[in-house]
This record gives C-alpha cells, sequence and structure tokens, in this order.
C-alpha cells in the first residue's frame, strides 16, 4: 500500500480556511483502496488563531486512468494520540479519522486534481507524523462499455455495442461526468440520442429533420428543468462537444442543421413537460 508521509512543524502564520462538506455515493459503483492510484501533496500549516486548530491544505490528484467516484475519503494516520483531526467526518475501522472530499461532477477523472483542508488540533503544539490513504469509488467491471479509443472514431456512428442509440464514448462520457444523478444521465441520455439521430437524416428531408430537431428541444429543455438553465447550458456544450469529435461528424451535423434554417418550433412552456420521464420519481 502507497502512503504519503511528512513531518509537520508549528508555524506562527494565522488564516482562514472553509471546511469540507459531505456527498452521497454514487451508482454503480464498488468502493476501493484507490491510494497506489493517486498522489498526496500539502501545503504548509498554517496557525488558525480563530479555532485553534493548525490547518494545511492537501492536493489529491489522479494518476490513474480510471475515474475517481464519489465519496472519496481522505484517512488520515497521526502518530501522536496528543493530535487529533478537528474537522475529521469520522472514523474508518482501524479507527482513523478521514474527510470526505467534494469532486467536480462527482468524479475525479485521470490527470484531474482536488483541493481540500486538513484541521489539527495540537494544544501542546508537538511535532507529529501523518500518513495518508485514500478510498473512492469505482465503476462496477461491465457497468459500461469499454472505451473504443480510435476504433471509435472510425466511422460517422461509431461504435454503439450495447445498441442503446448512444456510441459507447459518449455512454462511458456521460456516466462518469455525471455520477451522482441518474436524472441528469438520463436527460444527457436523450439529447445524445438526438444528436446521434441527426447525422442519420439524408438531405433534403425537411420533415425527418424537424422531428428529430423537436425531440433534441425537448431532451434539453428536460435538462434545464433538471439542472437550472445555466448549468445545463454549460452541460450541453460541452456534451456537443464530445459528440462532435471528428470532422466527418461535424460536417453530417452542419448538414442537418442547414435543413432548419427559419423553420419555427413550438414547445411546452413548461420545462418539466419536456421530459419523457418523471424525474421527481428518482432519488438524485
Amino acid at each position: 500500500m502507497k502512503r504519503h508521509r511528512w513531518i509537520t512543524a508549528i508555524p506562527a502564520l494565522a488564516i482562514c480556511f472553509i471546511g469540507i462538506g459531505l456527498l452521497s455515493l454514487a451508482d454503480n459503483t464498488d468502493a476501493a483502496d484507490v491510494t497506489g492510484s493517486v498522489t498526496v501533496q500539502k501545503s504548509g500549516l498554517v496557525l488558525n488563531r480563530s479555532t485553534g486548530t493548525f490547518d494545511t491544505t492537501v492536493t489529491v490528484s489522479n494518476e490513474s486512468s480510471t475515474p475517481l467516484l464519489e465519496p472519496l475519503k481522505l484517512i488520515v494516520s497521526i502518530d501522536s494520540p496528543q493530535v487529533s483531526l478537528a474537522n475529521a467526518a469520522g472514523i474508518n475501522e482501524e479507527n482513523h479519522p478521514y474527510i470526505q472530499i467534494p469532486l467536480p461532477n462527482g468524479s475525479l477523472t485521470s490527470g484531474q486534481s482536488v483541493r481540500a483542508l486538513l484541521k489539527f488540533s495540537n494544544p501542546k503544539q508537538v511535532k507529529f507524523n501523518v500518513s495518508f490513504e485514500v478510498d473512492a469509488e469505482l465503476p462496477k467491471a461491465g457497468s459500461l462499455p469499454p472505451d473504443p479509443g480510435s476504433a471509435g472514431e472510425a466511422t460517422l456512428l461509431g461504435i454503439d455495442s450495447d445498441g442503446d442509440g448512444v456510441r459507447d464514448d459518449i455512454q462511458r462520457y456521460i456516466a462518469l461526468e455525471y455520477p451522482s444523478s441518474e436524472k441528469t444521465r438520463l436527460a444527457l441520455t436523450n439529447i445524445a440520442k438526438s444528436y446521434q439521430a441527426m447525422l442519420t437524416v439524408p438531405p433534403n428531408n425537411l420533415q425527418a429533420a424537424r422531428v428529430i430537431a423537436d425531440q433534441s428541444d425537448r431532451a434539453i429543455r428536460c435538462l434545464a428543468f433538471i439542472m437550472g438553465i445555466d448549468p445545463s447550458i454549460t452541460a450541453n456544450q460541452k456534451l456537443h462537444a464530445a459528440f462532435l469529435n471528428t470532422i466527418q461528424r461535424y460536417r453530417a451535423y452542419a448538414a442537418f442543421d442547414s435543413q432548419l434554417a427559419g423553420q419555427i418550433f413550438s414547445l411546452p412552456y413548461d420545462l418539466e413537460e419536456s421530459c419523457d420521464f418523471d424525474p421527481g420519481s428518482l432519488p438524485n
């Protein structure tokens, strides 16, 4: 097991920090010790005079090719009984304190880093050693299709190994970018299906283009209901960029879009009415 160890000294500078929150478990995951897959770096200790604690910021970086999902736990082992972790979220089975670190969009992908705060109670100001372990959720084996790699870019429609209407690379993108919200994944999946259908519309078939455009607009409005308008715009832009990842696909989409020039669409005013599933029936 890989551990990250450092020896502390007591600095005099005072500064205030914001604490760490807790987030929920992701679906379709297995808990694992991922200490060997990450690096953990820390800043120097700083005396926080408002709390009387000695604070440091740690940076956890995913060095593996597998995304790490919430909850990500940073477990702290302290060699002195006179020192404790003041902002611990809990104690593990080995009686070591830990904090849970919120992750961007619920996951930490390869090469990404996340920062967190540790607050040590050390009233006698003794020197102490600390080592870290990291636990996180990993995607369950078989829950997602394999990464198609360059083979997935060789044709216009790519690889859809399970026949669900979404390319494997896009299915993986949605699942790994938004592991904490089933309703968000469903809305984005519907948008992705409409994008895939757009690539198959033949030239000069305005009727078919209007049907698919209407489906896409409804799915986009559903996402706005679930996420809020501004976050949904960002999420859809990112999905759109991931989808049009070859010149061939971009040109096919542009040809589809050109058929809709000057067209007018009528959509429901209520965003929730745009969803083809009940978002309220889902726990997240």
